[in-house]
């Protein structure tokens, strides 16, 4: 019981109202607290397409029409390895952002970072099922695995980079290939 009431008050310290000032993309966001301190939040659970990743732009542009100019509650899980606060955001009407984004097909769930969320988990299957956002094509590229491409294609002359089109058209065709 001890450890009950010790967690929650922890919650109560790492959850606190917040204007949302910019959003970046679809998983991340800036906010002004209170203290008028400005922090970035990295939207816990998901990973949104990149901006120039299929979706990427439905994604932010979703993420701005639930939180941009508005008062959101932070409840912060920790932080990122670039500093931004990962948190579950939840905007006005109690609507938690990442389900909406998982639940729309406009984001993955992130098992990696948050394995054992059965809510999130739930709603991309639904999603994938209903084949909406992401998943109503075929060999669709993870954001991670986009990164990931960019990162090793970065480290080549700038003669010999692909764009990111051309990046993830490659990938697809190597997930669709190895998928046979």
């Amino acid at each position: 019981m001890c450890l009950l009431v010790w967690m929650t008050c922890i919650t109560r310290v790492c959850a606190y109202p917040a204007l949302v000032i910019s959003v970046h993309d679809g998983d991340t966001i800036r906010v002004r607290r209170q203290n008028s301190q400005i922090e970035r939040i990295r939207v816990a659970s998901i990973d949104a397409p990149e901006l120039k990743q299929p979706l990427g732009l439905a994604a932010r542009s979703l993420t701005e029409q639930l939180t941009l100019g508005r008062i959101v509650q932070i409840s912060a899980k920790g932080h990122d390895r670039y500093g931004r606060v990962v948190a579950n955001v939840t905007a006005p009407h109690g609507v938690n952002v990442s389900c909406e984004l998982v639940r729309r097909g406009l984001a993955w769930w992130y098992q990696d970072f948050d394995p054992h969320n059965v809510l999130i988990a739930n709603l991309q299957t639904r999603a994938r099922k209903k084949r909406v956002g992401i998943w109503a094509g075929r060999n669709q590229v993870a954001p991670w695995e986009y990164r990931r491409a960019i990162t090793s294609e970065s480290s080549l002359p700038a003669y010999r980079r692909r764009s990111g089109n051309q990046i993830g058209a490659s990938l697809k065709t190597v997930q669709y290939n190895s998928a046979l």
